[in-house]
């Protein structure tokens, strides 16, 4: 059974997971891109809004480059 996907993350969840700066949150929350919702004092922001603005697109591939590969080949041994 996979875990459940949370519904709402706080700012400073967001700012953990996906590497980006409390400011980057405010734009995206200012711009209307991230829902929000107050509860108490705590805002919360809307978890799907967040993985679409920050998180990787589901149908991306990325390929690293051959010289990537060489890197961590070394790097592993």
């Amino acid at each position: 059974m996979s875990p459940l996907k949370p519904r709402a993350l706080r700012r400073r969840m967001v700012h953990e997971i996906y590497g980006v700066s409390m400011s980057t949150i405010d734009r995206h929350v200012n711009n209307g891109q991230i829902r929000t919702r107050r509860v108490g004092k705590a805002l919360l922001l809307k978890a799907d809004d967040c993985e679409k603005a920050f998180g990787w697109p589901e149908d991306s591939k990325v390929e690293p480059s051959p010289r990537s590969i060489a890197e961590m080949r070394k790097l592993v041994g």
